[in-house]
């Protein structure tokens, strides 16, 4: 009889902790549930079933309450994966597209590289004349100087070994001297021309060349989110996964606190079961990260799992993973890598302006940690630095700062000073007057 009170009052005192467990603190829920679990086989090996009984019958309305939590962010997480992967499939046609950009631009760079190279061998030739040209001057100008000679002296002229004589048929002479001017004159007018057509080509390169690094930097970008995508695509099913042995652990555990077995032999079995499942160990996620795993048991995955839902840093409670809004904020920040390339790619997307100070606009607005589409990029001590993250992110295409506002009249941005938001071409922006002040905001036009 004491045995059988002692078990009451057990149970009693677990359905108290594990009621309030249930208000929030999933962690203290868990760990219960599993001592619970460890307490009832230990008591078996005692010989004593009531308290066993009492235990398991004490933890039955927890591993209830484990198992809709999992079968629910099971689903959340499924649905997100499916989700990221239409992402990474929309990135995929973009990346395509930029790919057949940056060959389009690559062909048009070695066709002008090479009739810049065709103008240069032309080039070459013609300098080649125009000094064959300035020789033939040369010997024309001494000519000249030599027939002055003669007519300066005409009695010693017939002591020149007959270059007077030759060089007397003036009319000669001037035909040869006209064509050679206009022989220079036309190779000029080549050199020039050939000059100005290879100037423009060179133009018409550097421009060509500076839309080649920007459509390089832009699929960079791209493939940069790809990776991304894919690796979160990696982590929510691998947390499918999770849950989903989460979710047949506290079924079956359900299932045998109802069975009422009465033989300590086949309920010992039976627990045996369970702990060794709980035990055995496999690839799981981190759920506060999308870029890390780690090596452990059941239990421990669900313990990181309840801890991270506690603290709210749980990647299944993001608003764009089906979590709500108001339960994650501020989200994860997003990593964006600011170089001249990426801001160079950025502001080839299109002409970027900012509202005056004076006029306090928060484009945002209360899509702040709601909306899918919001982006957050950190915290940071002026406007242009969290402009640059904007510009630099292929998928933001407006943004919001934070440089005043401290939360007394709204308690959406309550907390938020020097935050910094992104909006992709998703989102609206709200470029109403908003009812507080000390916001910058800006995008392209």
């Amino acid at each position: 009889m004491s045995k059988l009170l002692g078990g009451i009052a057990i149970a009693i005192a677990l359905v108290l902790t594990v009621t309030a467990a249930q208000a929030g603190d999933q962690l203290t829920l868990v760990q219960r549930t599993f001592d619970a679990l460890r307490q009832s086989a230990t008591a078996l090996e005692q010989g004593d079933a009531g308290k066993a009984q009492a235990l398991l019958a004490g933890i039955k309305s927890s591993a209830e309450a484990l198992r809709g939590t999992a079968e629910r962010f099971g689903k959340q997480a499924a649905a997100a994966a499916e989700q990221r992967e239409a992402e990474a499939r929309a990135v995929t046609t973009k990346i395509t597209e930029t790919y057949q950009a940056e060959q389009a631009a690559d062909k048009e760079i070695r066709e002008l590289e090479a009739q810049i190279a065709t103008l240069t061998v032309q080039l070459e030739a013609a300098n080649t004349m125009r000094n064959a040209l300035e020789a033939q001057a040369a010997v024309y100008r001494r000519e000249v100087a030599m027939r002055n000679e003669c007519k300066n002296q005409p009695l010693e002229g017939i002591f020149y070994s007959g270059e007077c004589w030759r060089l007397s048929f003036e009319d000669v002479f001037a035909n040869r001297w006209i064509a050679l001017n206009n022989n220079i004159k036309d190779n000029n007018t080549q050199r020039n021309n050939i000059e100005n057509a290879r100037h423009n080509l060179n133009g018409q390169l550097n421009s060509q060349q500076g839309k080649l690094g920007e459509t390089r930097a832009r699929k960079a970008q791209l493939e940069a989110q790809r990776t991304r995508l894919e690796q979160q695509v990696k982590t929510l099913r691998a947390a499918v996964v999770s849950l989903s042995d989460a979710s047949v652990f506290w079924t079956d555990t359900v299932t045998l606190i109802g069975s009422k077995i009465t033989s300590i032999e086949t309920l010992q079995q039976s627990l045996q079961i369970l702990a060794k499942r709980a035990n055995r160990t496999s690839t799981a996620p981190v759920f506060d990260s999308y870029d890390k795993e780690a090596v452990r048991s059941l239990e421990a995955t669900l313990i990181d799992f309840a801890r991270t839902l506690d603290n709210n840093t749980n990647i299944l409670l993001l608003p764009k993973n089906g979590g709500s809004p108001s339960g994650y904020c501020a989200p994860p920040v997003a990593a964006i890598s600011i170089t001249d390339a990426a801001l160079a790619a950025g502001r080839a997307r299109g002409t970027w302006s900012r509202t005056k100070s004076e006029d306090w606009q928060n484009w945002i607005g209360a899509a702040r940690c709601v909306s899918p589409a919001a982006i957050y990029y950190g915290k940071f001590p002026n406007v242009q630095e969290c402009e640059n993250r904007c510009i630099a992110d292929p998928t933001c295409t407006f943004w919001s700062y934070n440089a005043m506002y401290q939360g007394n009249t709204n308690p959406v941005w309550a907390n938020s000073l020097q935050e910094c938001w992104g909006g992709s071409s998703a989102l609206t922006p709200n470029k109403t007057q908003p009812v507080w002040g000390g916001f910058l905001s800006g995008g392209i036009r």
